[in-house]
């Protein structure tokens, strides 16, 4: 009977402080890079808010401070917040060429236009049914070539799910709730570069968006 309390004791301790450190961990992402017309807001139940402004916003998102090398992975949970927002993961955004640097104007406004063209990247885009497309990936630069295309799109309003995008090399993947939803073997890898976090509403409507239990894992 004292075994089974301390062992109980021990569990529910641990289970408090995984969730306290779940609530700490999405704080570095107020040391991101934001831009874009509107908001981001560390709120107190350890969740992120990103909301464009209703009028005149073209997106907005967080950049991360640092570059990060060719293993590396985002993992989180995020809830669209409206039926319009599109969510986007960045990887190994950087200047176009061999280089893990990215400058960006001040004056950078959130338009599609720097990612597309301004910059090398792999660009992740889920919960786009808005957009009236399902899932994919693209590496943008002089090509901008389609990577990988999945045939529905899995993710509803209001409901957090498990996020994962990764890579391992020249290897790249997006996972919602733990199924492989995007994959790629990229014979020309980028050699790295910064982590991004995009949201864009569509047919005049804004996007917004929660994010919680936000983790880089890197080899």
């Amino acid at each position: 009977m004292t075994k089974s309390l301390l062992l109980i004791s021990i569990t529910l301790l641990f289970l408090s402080l995984t969730k306290a450190q779940d609530k700490e961990s999405v704080k570095q992402l107020d040391e991101w890079t934001f831009y874009g017309e509107g908001t981001k807001l560390l709120e107190g139940h350890g969740q992120y808010l990103l909301k464009e402004n209703p009028k005149g916003s073209k997106g907005v998102g967080l950049i991360s401070p640092v570059s990060y090398s060719e293993n590396v992975m985002m993992r989180y949970k995020a809830m669209a917040l409206t039926p319009a927002t599109v969510l986007v993961a960045i990887l190994s955004a950087s200047d176009h060429g061999a280089s893990s640097d990215l400058r960006i104007a001040d004056d950078y406004d959130g338009t599609i236009k720097f990612w597309s063209g301004g910059c090398d990247n792999y660009f992740f885009a889920f919960h786009n049914a808005a957009h009236n497309y399902p899932p994919f990936v693209r590496r943008f630069d002089d090509e901008r070539m389609m990577l990988d295309i999945a045939k529905n799109n899995v993710m509803h309003v209001g409901k957090y799910y498990a996020i994962e995008v990764g890579r391992k090399k020249n290897t790249i993947w997006l996972k919602i709730d733990g199924k492989t939803i995007l994959k790629y073997k990229d014979p020309k890898p980028y050699s790295g570069g910064h982590l991004g976090l995009r949201i864009r509403g569509t047919g005049g409507e804004y996007a917004a968006c929660l994010i919680k239990d936000f983790e880089i894992v890197t080899d």
